[in-house]
């Protein structure tokens, strides 16, 4: 299946030692790693480092590869990027916006210089997420990008809703992705915790309380994957379809909780995008 407000820097503790301070970042270990021969038939086909991009007037840097042969750049809200593609042929190139299986113009404010193989975009204010392109010279030459404007870590807690009261057994689910990620959802995990809320002396609960600083953090466990998402794939590409995930929580007693959801990023072994919702437990 696969920082919010973490990460992990230590090492040396298990998954389900539970949190010595409200992130819990410390305790989590990174995946461990892979041989080389599990995944040498995984490697690209397209040698990525033709293609070159720099932020602003900075340095030229060659694009990381994906693993479906395209190209990942991440850039930052109102950053100017510049992309310079291989050498084309004659005609030059013709740049789209892909959007599920559909060619597009390219994003607005976006400039193709075709002839020279060049991309220029600086993305205005609305413009976050995912936006794969793709750049064509030719029936058999096509240079796919994948521009990931804004924080690339996107965690989404669907249900429960925040605020809300829960039976004693209830559902916490929803999605996480690494929109940067070369291969998968981007995330190999997702972890979570519940926080007992701080009440006062005559057991109400105040406004703007925050966790209980006397209490111990419950471990929740490791989340299932949830069942495939189309809608995350027609968004963000079809890597993204398994992002989903699921926990399936009857262990706490009667009381209010933030419940903390952690997902570690797979190429960091970092804790990133976390997110809190509050219920109640009856």
């Amino acid at each position: 299946m696969m920082g919010g407000e973490s990460r992990a820097a230590a090492r040396g503790r298990p998954l389900d030692a539970g949190p010595r301070r409200r992130g819990g970042a410390d305790l989590i270990d990174p995946p461990a790693l892979a041989s080389q021969a599990q995944y040498e038939g995984q490697m690209p086909t397209l040698d990525c480092r033709r293609i070159r991009i720099r932020h602003g007037v900075g340095d030229w840097q060659f694009v990381s590869p994906n693993q479906d042969a395209s190209g990942v750049v991440e850039v930052a809200q109102g950053e100017d990027v510049e992309v310079r593609l291989p050498p084309a042929g004659s005609g030059g190139y013709l740049g789209y916006e892909v959007v599920g299986h559909e060619r597009r113009p390219l994003p607005l404010g976006s400039m193709l210089d075709g002839l020279a193989g060049t991309f220029t975009w600086r993305p205005a204010a609305g413009f976050l997420g995912s936006f794969g392109l793709e750049f064509s010279s030719g029936a058999e030459t096509v240079v796919p990008l994948r521009l990931v404007v804004g924080p690339p870590m996107r965690t989404v807690i669907e249900t429960p809703a925040n605020g809300t009261e829960v039976a004693s057994s209830f559902v916490l689910s929803g999605w996480s992705v690494d929109l940067a990620s070369v291969s998968g959802t981007g995330v190999d995990i997702v972890l979570a915790w519940a926080f007992p809320v701080d009440r006062d002396a005559s057991g109400a609960l105040p406004a703007g309380s925050g966790p209980d600083p006397g209490a111990t953090p419950i471990w929740i466990g490791a989340a299932s994957p949830g069942p495939p998402r189309s809608e995350l794939g027609r968004i963000y590409g079809p890597a993204f379809v398994d992002a989903a995930y699921r926990f399936n929580i009857s262990t706490l007693a009667p009381g209010t909780y933030d419940l903390a959801v952690y997902p570690r990023r797979t190429s960091t072994g970092q804790i990133e995008g976390a997110r809190i919702v509050r219920v109640t437990v009856r």
